[in-house]
């Protein structure tokens, strides 16, 4: 019986191997590769993404190059659906291209700019998971984008977004514009808040509550969503009985078999996983998973079966039904290779008639995991298989094929080792990006010949992830050696264009590296970095402008002004006051340039600029520009610029002496020391010394000697109040001066007396 079963199993092993060349899809795939190319080449992003998932074609060096070439095309066009959907290749293997993060935004923002709401979501979407590396302007003005007109869904999704990334401020801001435009609370809004209440303690209630609405509403999508939210947070009676109710909804086999395995869940949790507790449950959803040729169900299934002797003739029935499904023979499979050593070759008879059908997960369980050693007839389906996988010009079953080989058993076998090392060769043919990482990862610490070798693989295919593995290894290691070499691989990356390794040539000729300043350069510093100058940086935007504006050497105002204008444009007003601050303080630039740099500010928005030119004129002693630019300061509550126009009018300096004016400018300014110690002086002069006390009282409490000085002289001279020399001599020594301590000695000589 042994010998015929072989014979059968020779017969069928031949008729295979001879129809393997004829596969009608593959030889279709040779055909198209080419083609695809063509199409993409005039602008078809279905191409471009067919080829991405065939031929992995990004993860190559001709299709990174290509697609970088497309990345161009896809810039120009009007659609922006075709953009969205040629970025997700961009997102996806960003580390393979140059600049892959800034071009994946780039694309999104040029498909923004053509109306996509969905673009201005993954941008802020972007933002939000990068942390602080987004400027908060820009992020403020996205979320204003988003937000205007929005309807409920689309506040809920942002409000998500922010609450998921912990951006709670953020998260508020949207919450609060809901309440404004008065929604009523929908079942959205309410998962969106079952997912907040799941963090918390003691919200029991308000989850049932939810739960409950959530139930009796016939939004499937949903339902099973709110029950995936329960079974991750480990709410199994809840999550069961939404998954019950989208059942009863549509019959899903996934939700069939999530059910199994939340009684399986219920029973262990119970330490009751040797009991029949659920069984009946378990055993009646796998079996409708079965129906609907779910593997992973129908598996568990039949093991069940096979392991419980009460279920013997149930076994043989489901083996019988099994021959009708495609999971069902593959789920059947598994069993016999696993458990059943008896029908191990009729297993693979059974993955060979699938994988004749093209069925990729037999294809690639019998070119991998078949046991080699264990019959000539099970090596002949193996072999068969490899060799079709090694035929077939599918990228992706060639990658499917390679992941399947687990290294350990690659290592026992070694066909299988053989075979993960054609696919390999194929695929280093094809230049393939991530094989060339594969194999340098493997032989870097082990064989520096090849290491070396697909160094240069990875080098000349401008695979930056490699190389940027490659830096960090040579900067770890800290000799100068290896420094230079670091810095060649960084140029190399910078002459593709790589933002990121020019920033780090410009950091490493500015700073220094590893601690070592020999290197430090700052002629070439700034060379690399107005070759990494973009708009968007605002790092090296801010830091050009600095050095041009301060650095010894290279000052050079003309050169700056671009910069500072670029500064201004993105709301870095401060930034623009505080560097023209430094440079006024030098006294070397010319005054009219250092004001119109104070202008600038000032006219977005910066006041502390206006004081700062009101200052400059009144050095000039020109007090109608002084008034002039002091008053805009004043108008924004600028009390350095209060305080000033308040002592201008006290003093009659520029202006006719008004201590009333004064006065009301000092007011606006009350809270600063300095105007509230010319406060007292003003009432003072006024001698309203009732009012007088009282502000240098208060800015004495701010430890302003003067102001106590004041209050010193008041006391002892009885200016307004009585006469009270130990009053005198508390506020002298608060004042903590020279004059003060003597006028302290001359009130203790008369009281001795």
């Amino acid at each position: 019986m042994r010998f015929i079963f072989s014979l059968i199993l020779s017969i069928i092993l031949f008729a295979g191997c001879a129809n393997t060349t004829a596969n009608p899809t593959l030889q279709h795939q040779k055909d198209t590769k080419q083609e695809l190319i063509k199409k993409a080449n005039s602008g078809d992003v279905k191409a471009m993404l067919d080829l991405n998932s065939i031929y992995l074609f990004p993860k190559t060096k001709q299709g990174a190059k290509l697609y970088r070439k497309w990345r161009e095309t896809l810039l120009q066009s009007k659609n922006p659906q075709d953009i969205l959907t040629f970025a997700t290749v961009y997102e996806k293997e960003k580390n393979i291209f140059i600049n892959g993060e800034e071009n994946y935004l780039e694309l999104l923002k040029k498909a923004a700019t053509l109306g996509s709401k969905e673009a201005l979501f993954l941008i802020q979407e972007f933002y939000v998971k990068k942390g602080k590396n987004y400027k908060h302007k820009e992020f403020r003005d996205i979320e204003e984008q988003i937000t205007k007109d929005a309807n409920q869904d689309t506040l809920i999704k942002l409000y998500d977004l922010y609450n998921a990334q912990y951006k709670t401020k953020a998260a508020d801001r949207i919450k609060e514009l809901m309440k404004e435009r008065k929604y009523t609370p929908n079942l959205n809004t309410q998962f969106s808040i079952l997912q907040s209440l799941l963090k918390e303690r003691g919200s029991e209630q308000k989850i049932q509550t939810i739960n409950k609405n959530i139930l009796a509403s016939k939004n499937y999508q949903l339902i099973l969503k709110t029950a995936e939210l329960f079974l991750q947070k480990r709410f199994l009676d809840e999550s069961l009985t939404l998954y019950q109710k989208a059942l009863e909804m549509k019959k899903e086999a996934d939700t069939y078999y999530t059910i199994a395995e939340i009684y399986r869940k219920k029973r262990m949790l119970n330490y009751t996983w040797k009991s029949r507790e659920f069984e009946k449950e378990i055993n009646e959803n796998l079996h409708q998973a079965m129906l609907l040729d779910h593997f992973e169900g129908t598996k568990a299934l039949l093991k069940t079966y096979y392991y419980g002797k009460e279920y013997s003739e149930k076994y043989k029935e489901l083996e019988q039904k099994l021959l009708q499904h495609n999971e069902g023979k593959r789920a059947l499979a598994s069993i016999y290779i696993n458990y059943d050593r008896e029908k191990r070759e009729k297993a693979y008879v059974l993955l060979d008639e699938l994988a004749s059908q093209n069925n990729e997960k037999a294809i690639v369980e019998l070119a991998t995991k078949a046991n080699i050693k264990s019959s000539k007839n099970l090596a002949a389906f193996t072999k068969k298989w490899q060799e079709f996988i090694l035929n077939s010009n599918n990228p992706a079953l060639l990658e499917k094929a390679k992941k399947s080989v687990h290294i350990y058993k690659a290592a026992r076998f070694k066909e299988l080792r053989d075979f993960r090392d054609k696919i390999l060769q194929i695929q280093l043919q094809e230049k393939n990006i991530y094989t060339i990482r594969e194999l340098y990862t493997k032989y870097q610490d082990k064989d520096d010949r090849k290491a070396d070798k697909y160094t240069q693989m990875a080098i000349d295919a401008g695979d930056v992830f490699t190389i940027n593995s490659l830096i960090k290894k040579y900067r770890r290691e800290g000799s100068e050696e290896s420094i230079n070499k670091a810095i060649e691989l960084y140029t190399i990356l910078s002459d593709r264009g790589d933002i990121t390794a020019t920033n780090r040539l410009a950091d490493i000729y500015y700073f220094g590296i590893n601690g070592n300043k020999d290197m430090v350069d700052i002629k070439k510093a700034i060379i690399f970095m107005e070759k990494a100058y973009n708009p968007q940086d605002t790092y090296t935007l801010k830091k050009l402008a600095k050095l041009y504006m301060l650095d010894k050497e290279l000052a050079n105002l003309t050169k700056a002004k671009p910069y500072i204008a670029e500064l201004i444009k993105q709301g870095y007003a401060k930034e623009v006051f505080n560097l023209t601050w430094k440079l006024d303080k030098r006294k070397q630039t010319p005054v009219k340039d250092i004001l119109d740099l104070y202008k600038l500010a000032g006219e977005a928005g910066q006041t502390e600029a206006f004081y700062a030119i009101g200052w400059s004129y009144y050095v000039q002693k020109d007090y109608t520009n002084t008034i002039k630019y002091l008053e805009k300061a004043a108008q924004k509550y600028n009390i350095n610029a209060l305080v000033m126009l308040g002592n201008l009018y006290i003093n009659g300096e520029g202006v006719e002496k008004d201590i009333t004016k004064a006065i009301e400018y000092y007011e606006l300014a009350d809270d600063n020391t300095h105007a509230l110690y010319n406060l007292g002086y003003a009432y003072a002069s006024l001698n309203d010394y009732k009012q007088a006390i009282y502000y240098y009282k208060r800015s004495g409490r701010k430890n302003n000697q003067m102001a106590n000085y004041a209050l010193g002289e008041i006391y002892k001279n009885g200016y307004g109040v009585k006469q009270n020399f130990q009053e005198a001599i508390k506020y002298y020594k608060r004042a903590d001066t020279k004059e003060a301590y003597e006028q302290i000695k001359r009130l203790e000589k008369s009281i001795q007396k």
